[in-house]
């Protein structure tokens, strides 16, 4: 028998405060649905647009390249954009419109932005349009000197000699469109690019725009007389830049790609699964510049560093508006939401578009639990587990005699189990010969915990392959043809290009520092050198596994400052725990989650960790270079192990009490900054328990302990497996208290009793 709201209430803050997801004296700052729902709310509107399935015409010209690399991201888009609106936005399903593959053609995108959104906005309503696709750049006949970006609908066939016509949607045409909008809270969002690559693939990540820029002709004038006088391509004659209203959200720079990437079951546009992550956990208050740096750092995180997003538009220098216009829905941030329920309320389906794309492919089990509001406490502790999962959509059961679940209650993990024999996915970059790719198979076979594919078939952490040394790309290829319909030939990709020796690249073919050789080295004695590098590479993975600002129960936070100035904070990261103890603050301070480039008076850094909470935690930090080099934080302790002391005891005594805050290091001189322009990554891991085993594993290294010192750490994997093996101790009284039993196959780790942040310096 399901209870009354007030034994709701009455439970609430135990049951919370047994799964860690609140202390107790939190209880009256949380905000409650009511309140948010009590707010006035204006109409919010979306068009959402995502093409996969391009007839070949529409980008290859007929010349059949790249035959089949068609993008598999764009239709996932416009469900992660859905799903955010519904559940984080209060969008009404009714108000949103999508079109997907065949459905996008150039006058269904007019005919929508119309009747959708021009006709129906208001002033003071909310517009999204979203387009996921394929960009281009062209330039027109009649205007030789200038080059126009585009959108490619399903139907944005190349021109040809026998019909020159041009047939994308131009970014110019679509501005004018949006500023027609009734109300100044647009948000335009493109996750495609103007950028010619020359190839589809860059890396292992697909390119959203066409490989080269055509070139083409506008249709004529209207003439007088006819029904429609105005000319709607008039913007496009003028030769002006598209003047777009309210905020712009866009994938890339013009010379940058965009870029999907595969995860595992789903393919996603990395801006967009990056963006709607970001919103789904970001504080409701960040501003436009801050959301921008938050999915900038997690894209990194994922595929490496060259993807920058830009904000355009005339809102984007407004900082006190909301990104999309409204408050969140949810009254903290979330891993997912409950999508439906069943009709005996046994299983739900949950969309988990706020988790981390690599901890759902390596979790082998994962356990949720609703933030349900107040006025409908859980009945008891409720850990439910993801039976199965396609994509980004799982199915929970849900244990009898435990509160319902409704449609929109969020969700956020309670514990991850984590495989102890988890690999470095390697791909295979496809510009290499064959002979080469076996030869590489051959060989990374024959190392512990790698696995192989070709690069553009499956989620990868990093590429082996060759760099190209790209050549400007040009706006004059043609795609035109003969009259007799026989396609010209385009560029072939590899002019103006040369091939070096053999290396490591990140998913979107950054080369990692330090990995790359001199041409005339074997294949076999390439992957032979790389060797420790790789096993570092699946040390920072493992290490990166382990981050859960979201759901982490500990209120903790990282901060970087100037040692020069201890006041001056720098970035940061903080557990959604600990923005509830500082909710009352006025008005509510933000930290940007990645430091920009450092002022020419810092020299110096210093990180500073903060505990909020009401328990004492254990912590260790983990410095990460440019070059993937790892280096641990040795504490002041009153004596430093030795031969003759146990690391694992002296260190286990240092603890961050309650409310205290920990400069690393303690010293005035901090961190060197050596050169400036080079990236830093400090990963701080909070624990209940003591690093006993991490600190028996690195003086098992025969590491060289120093007070208040980095020190590096010339084996990490080991470090790494120690790590996780702590944080699985300190999780036993959490699994007895959820009644999930220990596997000694998995490292179960528990949200109440570990958290870790991280921070980049660049």
């Amino acid at each position: 028998m399901a209870l009354g709201r007030r034994a709701f209430l009455q439970r609430l803050g135990g049951v919370l405060s047994v799964l860690g997801l609140i202390d107790q004296g939190l209880m009256g700052q949380t905000r409650t649905y009511q309140e948010a729902l009590a707010k006035p709310a204006n109409r919010r509107l979306a068009l959402l647009i995502g093409i996969n399935t391009y007839p070949e015409s529409a980008w290859q010209g007929g010349t059949g390249n790249g035959k089949g690399l068609f993008l598999k991201g764009c239709k996932t888009d416009v469900a992660l954009q859905r799903a955010l609106l519904i559940h984080q936005f209060g969008f009404a399903p009714e108000d949103i419109v999508t079109l997907v593959n065949g459905e996008a053609t150039h006058a269904e995108i007019l005919k929508a932005l119309d009747q959708h959104l021009i006709s129906q906005a208001q002033p003071g309503d909310t517009v999204l349009f979203h387009f996921s696709g394929l960009g281009s750049t062209v330039q027109l006949s009649e205007y030789p000197n200038q080059v126009f970006s585009t959108l490619v609908p399903v139907d944005g066939v190349l021109p040809k000699a026998s019909s020159p016509m041009v047939r994308d949607l131009f970014e110019s045409v679509l501005a004018e469109r949006l500023s027609q909008v009734r109300t100044t809270q647009v948000v335009t969002v493109i996750d495609a690019s103007s950028a010619t690559q020359g190839l589809p693939l860059r890396g292992n990540c697909r390119v959203r725009s066409r490989p080269w820029a055509p070139t083409g002709e506008l249709p004529p004038r209207p003439a007088d007389g006819v029904e429609n006088k105005s000319d709607p391509l008039a913007v496009v004659r003028t030769g002006r830049s598209p003047n777009w209203p309210g905020v712009v959200l866009r994938a890339s720079t013009p010379d940058t790609p965009a870029l999907e990437s595969d995860w595992d079951g789903f393919s996603a546009g990395l801006f967009t699964y990056a963006l709607t992550q970001t919103l789904w956990t970001a504080p409701s208050s960040s501003s436009n510049a801050a959301v921008l740096r938050r999915l900038n750092t997690r894209a990194e995180r994922w595929v490496g560093q060259g993807a920058i997003p830009a904000i355009l538009g005339n809102g984007s220098a407004s900082p006190d508006k909301m990104l999309y216009g409204v408050d969140h829905h949810q009254p903290d941030a979330v891993d997912g939401v409950v999508l439906s329920v069943s009709p005996g309320g046994q299983s739900v389906r949950v969309w988990l578009g706020g988790m981390d794309a690599k901890v759902l492919a390596h979790s082998s089990a994962l356990w949720l639990c609703p933030t349900m509001p107040a006025h409908r406490a859980p009945s008891s502790p409720m850990a439910l587990l993801v039976q199965n999962r396609m994509g980004l959509t799982a199915q929970v059961q849900v244990a009898a005699g435990t509160t319902p679940v409704e449609v929109g209650d969020g969700m956020v993990e309670v514990m991850r189990s984590l495989g102890r024999d988890i690999p470095l996915h390697v791909a295979l970059d496809q510009g290499l010969k064959r002979i080469e790719r076996v030869d590489a198979t051959s060989a990374l076979a024959g190392m512990p915990d790698i696995a192989t594919a070709i690069a553009g078939e499956q989620m990868a952490d990093c590429v082996f392959g060759q760099p190209l040394a790209e050549s400007a790309p040009t706006l004059t290829a043609t795609a035109i043809t003969s009259g007799d319909g026989a396609a010209l030939e385009a560029p072939a990709p590899a002019d103006g290009q040369s091939q070096v020796g053999y290396g490591l690249f990140s998913p979107n073919q950054t080369p990692l520092p330090g990995t790359i050789k001199d041409k005339g080295e074997a294949v076999k004695t390439a992957v032979g050198r790389l060797g420790d590098r790789l096993q570092s590479l699946l040390a920072v993975k493992l290490l990166r596994l382990t981050r859960n600002p979201t759901s982490s129960a500990l209120p903790v936070r990282l901060t970087t400052e100037s040692a020069e100035s201890a006041k001056q904070i720098l970035g940061g990261e903080e557990t959604s725990s600990a923005r509830r103890y500082r909710r009352q603050a006025t008005p509510p301070e933000e930290i940007a989650p990645v430091m920009g480039s450092p002022d020419q008076g810092i020299r110096h850094l210093r990180f500073r960790i903060q505990n909020l909470g009401r328990r004492s935690l254990y912590s260790i930090a983990l410095a990460l270079d440019h070059r993937g080099n790892l280096s641990i934080y040795c504490p002041n302790v009153a004596e430093l192990p030795s031969q003759e002391t146990s690391a694992e005891t002296t260190v286990a005594t240092v603890q961050l009490v309650p409310e205290a805050q920990q400069a690393l290091p303690a010293g005035d001189t901090g961190w060197l900054l050596k050169p400036l322009d080079e990236s830093l990554e400090i990963f701080t891991v909070f624990g209940i328990t003591p690093f006993r085993h991490t600190w028996a594993a690195l003086q098992a290294q025969g590491g060289v302990f120093q007070r208040d010192r980095f020190i590096p750490i010339r084996t990490p994997l080991p470090i790494v497996q120690a790590v996780l093996m702590d944080l699985d101790a300190a999780s036993t009284e959490a699994r007895e208290a959820i009644a999930v039993e220990s596997n000694p196959a998995t490292f179960q780790l528990c949200s109440s009793a570990w958290a870790t942040l991280s921070v980049r310096t660049s």
